[in-house]
């Protein structure tokens, strides 16, 4: 048995424009080639142009790639995207409740204007994910409780934010919509289907927010004696403060 590594490129083509299924037969020939990868005991690195979760990924040739990527999850050890020009990951959740073990994620990059004023790149490492996270391993539920971490977490979310837009000093502040959208974007592989995928996140978002207000009114104020004025009476409440939310 040969135990190599197949890369296989796929594209969602214009075609589907028309035919949303497979006009092309494009995901019917992913399908044999993942199929006599897996007879030859080989693993397959798949590369493409438009994330599979991307809101521009079709959503019929979005779910059935997805489909065919928890059919052959044991083959495919990776897959790689651009199309966003973000630094950023979509989590595929396995019916079949299995997993392999990733040692580690690195992410390098360069300054562009830097490398064409001295005529030459200057590639530096821009984050360890284990590191950077603190991660205790890459396994696919460590990755799905960092996006509950993050959003519960606003220090832990700037970071990756900034490792988002691969540490650019252009990035773009992001409010609490801006970080429903980008959590809700890591947690599917399918398009168009934020239904199934964002109410939990959401929820917790919401909920820091509303933790981090009241946070905010307690370490703000300092009142040692609260005087309630009553038309027949004033009452003095000593260090107990009151707040009535309508």
């Amino acid at each position: 048995m040969c135990w190599g590594l197949r890369l296989v490129t796929e594209e969602m083509t214009m075609w589907l424009l028309l035919n949303s299924t497979d006009p092309a037969q494009e995901l019917q020939w992913l399908i044999y080639e993942l199929q006599n990868a897996e007879d030859k005991g080989e693993k397959v690195h798949i590369l493409g142009h438009i994330p599979p979760g991307h809101s521009d990924c079709l959503k019929v040739w979005s779910h059935n790639y997805y489909t065919i990527v928890n059919r052959y999850e044991a083959t495919i050890t990776a897959q790689f995207f651009g199309h966003t020009h973000f630094d950023e990951f979509e989590l595929f959740y396995d019916e079949n409740n299995r997993h392999r073990v990733v040692t580690d994620h690195e992410t390098w990059v360069m300054n562009l204007e830097e490398a064409n004023r001295y005529g030459h790149p200057r590639w530096y490492q821009l984050y360890s994910a284990r590191r950077a996270y603190n991660m205790r391993n890459l396994l696919p539920e460590e990755w799905n409780r960092l996006v509950y971490k993050m959003a519960l977490d606003d220090n832990l979310f700037r970071k990756y934010q900034r490792f988002y837009w691969k540490n650019s000093v252009a990035r773009e502040d992001c409010d609490s919509e801006c970080k429903k959208r980008m959590l809700c974007d890591l947690k599917s592989g399918r398009s168009n289907d934020r239904k199934h995928t964002c109410a939990k996140i959401t929820e917790q978002v919401e909920i820091q927010e509303r933790t981090g207000w009241t946070d905010w009114i307690y370490s703000g104020f300092s009142i040692t004696s609260l005087a309630v004025v009553i038309p027949v009476a004033a009452v003095v409440i000593p260090n107990v403060l009151y707040f009535f939310f309508f």
